[in-house]
């Protein structure tokens, strides 16, 4: 019968390498093996390829189970908020698509990871805001893991449709500034802090009574998500939120 085997065979220069041995008897005329005749191929790449194919199906499986987990929360919670069921369909859309923006970042590095400044542009372009006088960009190059990506472009959404709805990307006059910066705690580690301040819109309601999917997800899925320090103001003038998070190496 052949052999086949495949095996991590030591070089000379104390590295390894996989190799597919094949050999085959040779026979005389009597049946009896006299010898074997074989080779060696080297299938070290071949190898790094399919275990690098493991680890990849391995990772899709974890992220698509996590991001079906977003999804059923975020249309429970949608649900819960009430309201007429055109305009639970519409939040849960908008909401949905907010997810898929993140997944498209995400795929776009091996890495998965996903620049902040991106994130929020896609959103405010999502509701047709760029910049100009009244929006203010600012802060440094900074990578947000996916599941930050995830909840941090949630807010994002969250907060440009209110601003289009209700503050300063309704009114003319008013102005958007969102800025970041990264710090060291006290124990060294590097820490954001995301500032969304809205100034210069009239008649500004009072806080609402009732919380809803962006209040609720900034102020307790946030913290429990990320462990983050976060701060949602109603104030006269426009909307102040601020967001502290810790940044993974």
């Amino acid at each position: 019968m052949p052999l086949e085997v495949q095996l991590r065979v030591r070089l000379t220069d104390a590295t390894y390498r996989w190799y597919l041995l094949r050999q085959v008897p040779v026979r005389n005329a009597a049946g009896q093996i006299r010898h074997w005749f074989g080779a060696g191929i080297d299938i070290h790449d071949l190898q790094s390829l399919e275990e690098r194919q493991r680890v990849l199906v391995a990772e899709l499986q974890h992220r698509v189970r996590n991001i079906l987990t977003v999804v059923r929360s975020v249309f429970a919670r949608t649900v819960d908020t009430g309201g007429t069921l055109e305009d639970v369909a519409d939040h849960f859309r908008g909401r949905l698509d907010a997810l898929a923006r993140t997944q498209v970042i995400v795929t776009q590095t091996p890495s998965g990871a996903v620049d902040l400044e991106n994130l929020i542009r896609d959103e405010l372009l999502s509701v047709g805001a760029s910049d100009g006088p009244s929006l203010m960009l600012s802060g440094p190059d900074v990578s947000l893991s996916s599941s930050a990506a995830e909840s941090i472009g949630l807010a994002m959404h969250e907060l440009a449709i209110n601003a289009v709805k209700y503050g300063a990307l309704k009114f003319p006059n008013a102005t958007l500034d969102i800025r970041w910066q990264v710090d060291l705690d006290c124990r060294g580690a590097r820490r954001l802090t995301l500032t969304w301040t809205e100034q210069g819109v009239p008649a500004v309601s009072i806080s609402p009574t009732r919380q809803g999917f962006g209040s609720e997800l900034i102020e307790e899925a946030l913290p429990y998500r990320l462990g983050a320090d976060t701060r949602l103001e109603f104030l006269g003038g426009g909307v102040r939120c601020s967001i502290s998070l810790p940044l993974s190496d």
